[in-house]
């Protein structure tokens, strides 16, 4: 996050807002669309999370180009969505890499 020191509470609001940024200048992408899910998933919008990853399953559908690990995530927080709370660590790394290697 560009040098950035963020509180690890408000890691997936800060990250939330640098993916809707980057999803300005490349609207739906795939990573955007994911990053979103998981940046709301964390921060405990569960409700948000599902519909960013009903939209990336509709992406990757639609472009025939589904990551089997992304689709795999996709669809089970879509059918139990209370299992989120389960992957909040995976979530928090995906995140993080995600600001260190795009910003």
């Amino acid at each position: 996050m560009n040098g950035t020191n963020v509180p690890i509470d408000q890691f997936p609001t800060r990250a939330l807002s640098l993916y809707q940024t980057t999803n300005l200048t490349g609207p739906n992408r795939a990573i955007n669309t994911l990053g979103m899910a998981r940046s709301y998933l964390q921060s405990g919008n569960t409700n948000e999370a599902v519909k960013f990853y009903q939209a990336l399953l509709i992406q990757m559908n639609s472009s025939n180009d589904s990551d089997p690990i992304f689709l795999e995530e996709a669809l089970n927080i879509t059918i139990t969505p209370n299992s989120a709370t389960t992957n909040k660590p995976f979530i928090l790394s995906f995140i993080f890499i995600f600001c260190i290697f795009y910003n």
